[in-house]
């Protein structure tokens, strides 16, 4: 597609090129690691529980109301989303680009599943995020626009995109 610019490149100029580790204790680190992997953990089994019946009524407990069908969509993409984030960040562990290309691909397949519960396509959403990305950066990422950010534009930057594909 010579010419033609990418959502990858696109998005990207917003990218903050700092990496600042000396900001975050490896304590601060570790925690997050595990908070990752234990809430990963939890998501799979639900996942696996409510989405692949693998789990079992649990007597004298109230259990989840029952979901209509874009709601069950929504659900599992989160729990599978979560899920994943921590197979992913696993793989980055282990230097491991394939694994890490396999993950990155279990993740788009939750996020089409999320787009398809939500009636849109990665094409709507790529485009809002990045008529969103421009109203919050009109340049390229800086500081002060993370933190001083007009919540209102961003979303009608949002809507504009979404009513233009109706």
């Amino acid at each position: 597609m010579e010419g033609k610019t990418t959502y990858q490149e696109r998005a990207l100029r917003t990218l903050s090129q700092k990496v600042a580790t000396h900001t975050v204790s490896a304590k601060r680190w570790e925690s997050f690691r595990h908070l990752l992997f234990g809430i990963s953990e939890m998501a799979d089994d639900l996942k696996r529980d409510i989405f692949y019946g693998l789990g079992e009524p649990q007597p004298g407990y109230k259990m989840m109301p029952p979901m209509d069908t874009h709601e069950a969509y929504m659900y599992h993409a989160i729990l599978g989303i979560i899920s994943e984030l921590g197979e992913l960040y696993d793989s980055v562990l282990m230097r491991d680009r394939l694994n890490t290309i396999e993950e990155l691909g279990d993740l788009e397949w939750y996020l089409a599943l999320a787009r398809k519960a939500v009636s849109t396509t990665q094409d709507e959403v790529q485009e809002a995020n990045i008529k969103k990305l421009m109203e919050r950066f009109p340049e390229k990422f800086n500081e002060k626009d993370v933190v001083n950010r007009d919540l209102d534009a961003e979303r009608d930057a949002i809507s504009m995109v979404m009513n233009a594909q109706k």
